[in-house]
């Protein structure tokens, strides 16, 4: 599969809006394309938007969301519906809240706090240097699902993302992000499930079109290594549960 998007960033805002691109919404059963465009190609943050869906002020400040196009079911940022921006006292963006829908009212969504009117939120924190600590975010598993359906992203002093711990159906996740050197972008990102056996469920690694053909690098390495890892443990899991079967309970 080839695919491939384009982004820019707008002023005050530190997540990217989509300007355009190509399989970016790319989706089939039986392959892994659903993480196309939120995990590849916008690698460098979790959290997007699409621009023209998006709403500015004359000024040029980012206020909205909305996007009711007739496929917003086949779009893949974390929140699509009306939305509204929250800022601080410093003008910094605090948080991005989707507006309560019908049918979360129906289904009574954030009936347990009486605080929750709203059917979705992306909540920035900063550090002491202005800088993006973590963003926690959450949505309404009746109108977008249980996979992902909150979680919190942690961010180091460049205001790269460090992990990203999340909720999935079956338990969690935690992505794990690795950088060289003080590259914004990371290099690789391991797949951590509650679920899988040998805790590693995959690794995206990651190499721009720019880049040359190189010798291995450091993290290429250790790319290498883990797949040994993983294969290793996955045989010594296997033969583990082998035994059990031939194991003559009494």
């Amino acid at each position: 599969m080839i695919a491939s998007v384009s982004y820019e960033y707008m002023p005050g805002v530190p997540f990217p809006f989509v300007t355009g691109g190509f399989n970016i919404n790319a989706f089939d059963w039986n392959a892994d394309w659903t993480e196309v465009i939120t995990d590849i190609l916008c690698r460098n943050q979790k959290i997007w938007f699409y621009k023209e869906f998006s709403e500015f002020d004359e000024a040029g400040k980012f206020i909205g969301y909305n996007n009711n196009s007739v496929n917003q079911y086949n779009q893949k940022e974390y929140l699509r519906y009306s939305s509204k921006c929250i800022y601080n006292s410093d003008n910094r963006l605090e948080a991005i809240r989707e507006e309560l829908s019908e049918f979360d009212i129906e289904m009574g969504w954030g009936s347990w706090d009486e605080t929750i009117d709203y059917s979705g939120e992306i909540k920035i924190h900063y550090n002491d240097n202005a800088k993006i600590s973590t963003v926690n975010y959450m949505r309404s598993s009746y109108t977008h699902g249980t996979f992902d359906s909150s979680g919190t992203i942690y961010y180091d002093e460049m205001e790269r993302m460090l992990y990203n711990d999340h909720y999935v159906t079956h338990g969690g996740h935690r992505n794990i992000f690795l950088y060289e050197d003080n590259n914004e972008k990371p290099w690789a990102c391991l797949y951590w499930c509650s679920f899988c056996p040998h805790g590693i469920e995959k690794i995206y690694f990651f190499q721009s079109v720019s880049e040359s053909v190189h010798a291995p690098k450091t993290g290429e390495l250790l790319f290498v290594f883990w797949g040994i890892v993983q294969f290793i443990t996955a045989i010594i899991f296997v033969m583990y549960l082998q035994r059990i079967r031939n194991y003559p309970y009494r």
